[in-house]
């Protein structure tokens, strides 16, 4: 005879429905790690001078959208038509295109959209880094507006490493009388061979500004024999951090979390078996005794 023992079921309910709270509250937090490292992670665009770069806001194509670009606090107007001449275009949804890039425009950048209402629907934030070439003959003037108002330092890489050549609040560090330093510009005057090589300027942070490769010029190569700074080098951006890297600390910090969820679906299904066992031994047959009445 089977004896059924009621309210067993009571516990197993109750354990499966505080793991399905944990499993959403896992969901949500996983759900909110993802949208703060996309957006808050700055995102690195690179550019030639004279080129044009595009800075993404990576966001749904709405017709309420309003966006707002800053540069130093500073607000930059943006036109609206793709097809005006001014610098600074809006593309599509939000996303803005920088026109004729110059080394003054290496700057930190802050994309913010608005929707109708006025209410923030997102926030960028990028570091434009401008990259060019210059070639140069022996004995010329090389000036290089590179001493932006952010810069912080000016690094100098012509045998694989990086050397300083200047810094805000020290000037100059090499001891070179032809090297100057006057209204932003880094002028090196009667250039020789030793001048050659990848200058690159970084602000407080750390951040690339700007890189600027330096060689002769091609009709002086072939006069310099055993010149190894003869050969057109390429840009140096080996140090250059970029939205990769950002990006991949954030995938794995989701990966992270989605494994975790995983796991956390494991021991639920576990706990669940656990308990449809304990019911299966209670509810199992219970023998019954012969009584003599």
């Amino acid at each position: 005879m089977a004896v059924a023992i009621p309210g067993r079921s009571a516990p197993v309910q109750r354990t499966l429905f505080r793991c399905l709270k944990l499993l959403l509250l896992l969901i949500y937090f996983i759900n909110y790690i993802g949208s703060a490292a996309a957006g808050n992670t700055p995102r690195h665009v690179t550019g030639e001078e004279g080129g044009n770069a595009t800075l993404l806001c990576e966001f749904e194509a709405r017709d309420d959208l309003d966006i707002a670009l800053f540069r130093q606090s500073k607000k930059i107007i943006v036109c609206q038509n793709e097809e005006c001449s001014e610098r600074f275009v809006k593309k599509g949804a939000c996303d803005v295109i920088i026109k004729g890039l110059r080394l003054s425009d290496a700057r930190r950048y802050i994309l913010r959209v608005n929707n109708a209402d006025g209410q923030r629907e997102v926030e960028r934030e990028f570091h434009l880094h401008i990259q060019d070439e210059i070639s140069v003959k022996t004995g010329e003037q090389l000036k290089m507006d590179v001493l932006l108002i952010n810069a912080d330092k000016v690094e100098k890489n012509s045998s694989g490493e990086w050397t300083e050549v200047w810094t805000r609040g020290h000037g100059v560090r090499v001891s070179s009388d032809r090297l100057n330093i006057s209204d932003g510009n880094l002028t090196i005057s009667n250039f020789t061979v030793s001048d050659t090589g990848t200058y690159r300027v970084l602000d407080s942070e750390g951040e690339i500004l700007i890189t600027v490769t330096v060689t002769l010029r091609e009709d002086q190569i072939r006069n310099i024999s055993g010149s190894s700074s003869g050969t057109k080098g390429k840009l140096d951006t080996d140090d250059t951090p970029d939205g990769t890297e950002a990006h991949t600390v954030a995938s794995w910090i989701i990966v992270v979390s989605v494994i975790g969820a995983l796991l956390l679906v494991l021991v639920i299904s576990a706990l669940i078996w656990k308990n449809r066992d304990t019911d299966q031994k209670v509810y199992q047959d219970v023998p019954t005794k012969d009584m003599n009445m």
